[in-house]
């Protein structure tokens, strides 16, 4: 029972500070100075002009 125990707070401990190391390296969306950005043409799915692209703002 205590091997069960020490093994399991072993993979635990080992998987909490691999995930510590990884967060740091993650970035979400577009970097500041990035010119690399997806184009946007929604498309209207009801009301006037539907099945016609156009911009919302």
């Amino acid at each position: 029972m205590k091997y069960r125990l020490f093994t399991g707070a072993s993979l635990a401990a080992a998987l909490l500070f691999c995930s510590a190391g990884l967060a740091a390296e993650l970035k979400s969306g577009p970097q500041v100075g990035s010119s690399n950005l997806p184009a946007f043409n929604p498309l209207h799915c009801s009301g006037k002009g539907v099945g016609g692209k156009a911009c919302l703002v």
